[in-house]
């Protein structure tokens, strides 16, 4: 009998442990046995298309570089999405506000649709520099009219360019650039706040600026940011603002006043881009994903499957975390075999379950 019970015991503990483990571990079950595939990288088509930029609406994810393409279904099949574009239109970011969506270009300035790609109209009344290098929607969440472009201001970020402002959806800009000493501006960000809200701008040669009353003025907030050649990325997650640069990643809980460098981990420090959802961080680079759990404390490489680790972009839409990459757009500076540019996928749900 006490042997009995003891089994019964030792059966009941098996079933209750491999519940808590089934419900810990796959919250969701796959949409087809096909989906454990994406636990690792694998290739979500585009090939031989560099990508620079993506954006996601919904459940629709955009993808931007030698024009724009869109899928509906998780990246399986894509659309170009071209109508009303120039020949050949180098795309370089994306914002979205709403139904609107806001493209940035090489060129040929600033476009926008309304209608989820199908056609794209040139919105660049008074936006002198028609080198849109970023885009930003204010305030964060996609509930107002105001639309900042960061631009190309030359090499040494001295010849025109910088922020300019729309506040009625695209269709007029100005350039608001006062106490913004450094015009080539490669990133924007926004934070919403309890004391307001919080436009930064990336440069590439003079650190992070603040502006505080929509780009009236801006201020140098680079205390601690050892490094303020090349700001590339910078994404906000929570109250946490992260800076993405070419010498690593920086974060800021207090709104720039201070900077700390968060790179444990972090074997590539070219950094191209960001993603954050919920208490993850991802950081695209020369060598690939790398991705944090614990605020950026630490960094731990992620790129099983990616073949192609030259990433350019990343994003987060519906179960997955999208990369771009953009190996055959320089092909000179990549000294190892061309590979194939394009879009990748990994499940992202599996990617926050992974400790």
């Amino acid at each position: 009998m006490k042997q009995i019970i003891i089994s019964i015991v030792s059966l009941l503990t098996f079933i209750l442990c491999n519940g808590c483990i089934k419900k810990a571990y796959n919250p969701i079950e796959p949409k087809s046995p096909a989906e454990l595939d994406n636990f690792a990288w694998t290739s979500a088509g585009l090939t031989n298309t560099f990508v620079n930029a993506f954006a996601v609406s919904g459940t629709n994810l955009f993808a931007g570089g030698g024009g724009v393409f869109l899928s509906t279904n998780d990246g399986s099949s894509w659309t170009a999405v071209n109508n009303g574009l120039p020949a050949h239109t180098g795309v370089t970011c994306f914002a979205v506000n709403g139904m609107n969506l806001y493209m940035g270009t090489d060129g040929n300035g600033a476009f926008l649709s309304t209608n989820n790609g199908a056609s794209w109209t040139t919105v660049n009344n008074g936006l002198t520099n028609t080198f849109v290098l970023s885009l930003a929607a204010s305030p964060a969440g996609g509930s107002g009219t105001n639309i900042f472009a960061g631009t190309d201001g030359g090499l040494w970020g001295t010849t025109g360019g910088g922020v300019f402002l729309s506040t009625d959806n695209g269709t007029n800009w100005s350039a608001v650039n006062n106490g913004l000493t450094d015009t080539l501006v490669t990133a924007l960000a926004v934070s919403s706040g309890g004391s307001g809200t919080n436009i930064f701008a990336g440069t590439k040669n003079s650190g992070v600026f603040l502006s505080t009353n929509n780009g009236s003025s801006w201020t140098a907030v680079n205390n601690g940011l050892t490094y303020t050649w090349g700001i590339k990325a910078l994404t906000v997650s929570g109250m946490n603002l992260y800076a993405g640069t070419d010498y690593g990643i920086f974060l800021s809980a207090n709104n720039g006043t201070s900077w700390n460098a968060m790179n444990a981990g972090l074997t590539n420090k070219y950094i191209s881009s960001l993603a954050a959802f919920g208490g993850e961080l991802f950081a695209g680079t020369n060598g690939g994903v790398f991705r944090s759990n614990d605020g950026g404390t630490y960094w731990n490489q992620y790129n099983t499957g990616l073949t192609d680790t030259l990433v350019s972009a990343l994003a987060i839409c519906d179960r997955f975390l999208y990369a771009g990459n953009f190996a055959q757009a320089e092909p000179a500076l990549y000294r190892g075999p061309l590979l194939t540019s394009g879009v990748w996928r990994r499940c992202f749900e599996y990617a926050r379950l992974v400790r």
